[in-house]
């Protein structure tokens, strides 16, 4: 595979959309696409939890002070931040974000491509309760990050359907020369 450039992919949606499945089956036989993982005060969900790099509100601090992270924002009581992107041998970077924070990082990055992950508001509360995320299950909010991540969005997939993988994996693989 010839690698043209490489290509920076938001993937954005509600808490329990989905995005970290779909990212991690993506990246289970590629080794040419890596996850850059945001900075998080927010406290892992289980041992397993490796969708941020957590840290103590002390860490963050010196990082973002240290002008290690390009940007900061504030959700559900936690911070959250991004380090610079440098994958020097990926042809795709992923990174999972927030509808809310998307124009502040296509700031820095303008050429990410930005793919929407979503599912039927009751989906997403039920897996939310399933995994013990039973605060952020409020269908209000849901459903405006929803739509508010519809109006970003270059594509949106729905993981309520059979399909989502598929649909996610040739889209990705659509920036690839094969």
């Amino acid at each position: 595979m010839t690698r043209k450039h490489q290509q920076l992919i938001a993937i954005i949606g509600p808490s329990g959309a989905g995005k970290s499945t779909l990212i991690k089956q993506y990246l289970t036989h590629r080794p040419y696409a890596h996850i850059h993982r945001t900075v998080t005060t927010r406290p892992a969900r289980s041992l397993n939890d490796d969708s941020h790099i957590f840290v103590d509100d002390i860490t963050f601090e010196h990082m973002f002070h240290n002008g290690d992270l390009l940007g900061m924002f504030p959700y559900e009581g936690y911070r959250y931040g991004l380090t610079p992107i440098n994958y020097a041998n990926a042809s795709l970077v992923f990174v999972a974000l927030r509808a809310p924070v998307v124009a502040q990082f296509l700031s820095f990055y303008p050429n990410t491509f930005v793919i929407q992950i979503e599912a039927r508001t009751e989906t997403l509360c039920k897996r939310l309760h399933m995994r013990g995320d039973s605060s952020r299950a409020q269908a209000t909010q849901l459903e405006a990050e929803i739509t508010s991540g519809r109006s970003i969005a270059s594509n949106i997939i729905s993981t309520d359907t059979a399909g989502a993988y598929h649909q996610f994996e040739e889209l990705c693989d659509s920036f690839l020369l094969t």
